[in-house]
């Protein structure tokens, strides 16, 4: 994960966990742009995300899924995934 993506995470440490403690299934982050987390209702629907990640037009964002006893970070790149 970039440097980027971990700061990131740790700047909206507070509203992960708020979001976890209100029952959601994750976050999604943005990475170069200044808007606020986004809450994944279900977090096993991967095209669910990219939905959204297009709606705002978000390239590059931090995906923050919520296990029973720790979260799981993913960095992902729309670019990258779209050209494979």
């Amino acid at each position: 994960m970039t440097k980027k993506a971990i700061a990131a995470e740790k700047k909206h440490q507070h509203e992960i966990a708020l979001a976890r403690a209100n029952g959601y299934e994750g976050v999604i982050i943005p990475l170069e742009v200044d808007y606020d987390l986004q809450y994944i209702e279900d977090a096993k629907d991967k095209e669910y995300i990219y939905d959204i990640a297009y709606e705002y037009g978000w390239d590059k964002f931090v995906v923050v899924l919520f296990k029973s006893r720790s979260n799981i970070s993913k960095y992902i790149d729309l670019k990258l995934t779209e050209a494979a």
